[in-house]
Formats: structure tokens, C-alpha cells, sequence
């Protein structure tokens, strides 16, 4: 297994994601209960694989098929995110699933909650049945958005986004 994982993280590397994919698929199938760490590693490699290759819903396929545990890993979240981005085009629903995973798996400390927070926003107001709980939810973090260390890029993103739906 150490020898396969090693295999599959050189053909990612490399740019051979197309052999990754085929690779992990047959030796995902061939596994029984395999070792946790070893699957979610594997499957973390082929997901790369995936979105490279833009197949995002097989992406996240092996995204979601990993343990709990390794989900919230800062490496997991930050491919759950780039995913959600290339779904918010074709299913926006879901992208916004996603992206709510994400952020609720960031604490809000971490540097990276600001842009989730905005993210889930942008994806979310295209989906006219989430739209305004999820613009009332965001609206709570506003202080974050008005702190002297926010991004001022990220600040103007949030102000338009949420100045164009006033009503929660």
C-alpha cells in the first residue's frame, strides 16, 4: 500500500491524472476493509485526479467516501472548496452544500474563514431556496468583514454580495 500511495502522489505530480484515476479506482476496488488512513489517502489523490481532469462530481464522489476524521483535515477542506468552485457552474445546489461543509469545518479564527464565508455567499444567492437564510446567517459575521486585518478585496466582495439582497 505505501508503495501504491507513493505511486499515485508521483503520477499527481507529474500530471498523470488520468493513470491516477484508473490506478486508485482498481485498487479501491480491490481492497476489503484496507487500512482508514491508506483509503482516505488514496481516494484524497484520485479526487485531485478528478477535478484536474474537471469531472467534479466524481471529484466529489471520493471527496465525501473518505472517514469523518479525515474530512476535516486542512488539506480535505481546501479540495472541498476548489470542488464546490468548479460545481457552483453546473449545480449550484450542491456547490453551496458543499461549500457550508467547508466553512462549518473552519473555525472562525482560522484565516481561511473569511473567504469560505464568501464563497458559500457567492454560490448560495444562485440558489433561489437558500438565498435569504443564508444571506441572514452571513450577515452575523459581519464584524469580521469590518476588522482592521480583513482583506480589503474580501471586504468589498462581502458588501456587494450582501447589498444586493437588503432583505433577509
Amino acid at each position: 500500500p505505501a508503495h501504491r500511495l507513493l505511486r499515485a502522489a508521483v503520477d499527481r505530480a507529474m500530471g498523470k491524472d488520468q493513470d491516477v484515476v484508473e490506478r486508485a479506482s482498481a485498487w479501491l476496488a480491490g481492497e476489503a476493509a484496507g487500512d482508514v488512513a491508506y483509503t482516505d489517502r488514496l481516494r484524497m489523490l484520485a479526487a485531485e485526479s478528478q477535478l484536474a481532469l474537471d469531472k467534479p462530481v466524481e471529484a466529489l464522489a471520493l471527496a465525501e467516501a473518505r472517514s469523518a476524521t479525515s474530512k476535516s483535515e486542512p488539506d480535505a477542506l481546501a479540495l472541498a472548496a476548489r470542488i464546490a468552485a468548479a460545481l457552483a457552474d453546473s449545480d449550484a445546489a450542491r456547490a453551496a452544500q458543499v461549500f457550508e461543509q467547508t466553512l462549518r469545518a473552519t473555525s472562525t479564527e482560522d484565516p481561511l474563514f473569511r473567504s469560505r464565508l464568501v464563497a458559500w455567499l457567492r454560490c448560495a444567492l444562485r440558489v433561489p431556496d437558500a438565498a435569504a437564510q443564508v444571506l441572514a446567517e452571513v450577515r452575523q459575521h459581519a464584524a469580521l468583514f469590518d476588522a482592521a486585518d480583513c482583506p480589503e478585496k474580501l471586504r468589498a466582495e462581502y458588501r456587494q454580495l450582501t447589498a444586493e439582497k437588503r432583505s433577509p
